[in-house]
């Protein structure tokens, strides 16, 4: 049933991207993207949308520009131990927050102001603060469309969660923010 229905949606989506290509060929609508006026200031024309292999990228910062290939795979170096990083955090996260439960049903909170001001929860708001910082950056990362730093950055999401994630009871995971 589930597999008819993923077919199904597929071919509608395919059918429907020609039906519109089709119709805006016959009206006469241009439907490419210009990117002019979509300069940086610097006299540099606006970033792939596609998935390439050019060592010529912008990460994140103006600062961060890779201009050879030693410095593209030097930034993949960065950006796999960045993931490595982030699903330690998401492990550091979940594990004081069941001590944090265990804690809590020895000792139980008398009021909500107890419960805001605590040590553990203004912890976990930190870590949380810090891992959605983190997961919009990897996100942005992954949208440079450069073929080498996405795969870097599946790979180091990979191995850190090979390294972290292996003492995980459940396998959903409630505070996951990046993919």
């Amino acid at each position: 049933m589930a597999c008819c229905l993923v077919k199904t949606i597929a071919v509608l989506v395919l059918f429907g991207g020609q039906c519109l290509a089709a119709q805006a060929d016959d009206t006469g609508v241009n439907m490419e993207m210009s990117t002019e006026g979509m300069s940086d200031g610097g006299g540099h024309e606006g970033h792939n949308m596609f998935f390439h292999t050019d060592a010529n990228i912008y990460i994140l910062f103006y600062e961060w520009h890779v201009t050879d290939t030693g410095g593209l795979v030097g930034s993949c170096f960065v950006v796999a131990i960045c993931a490595i990083l982030y699903e330690g955090l998401k492990q550091l996260r979940e594990i004081l927050a069941r001590r944090s439960k265990k804690k809590s049903s020895m000792f139980e909170t008398t009021s909500w102001k107890d419960g805001l001001l605590s040590w553990t929860h203004i912890l976990q708001t930190c870590l949380h603060f810090i891992q959605v910082t983190v997961s919009y950056c990897l996100m942005l990362v992954a949208m440079t469309f450069n073929v080498w730093v996405f795969l870097s950055l599946c790979l180091g999401l990979a191995v850190g969660y090979y390294l972290f994630a292996w003492p995980r009871a459940v396998v959903t995971d409630i505070n996951e923010h990046c993919h």
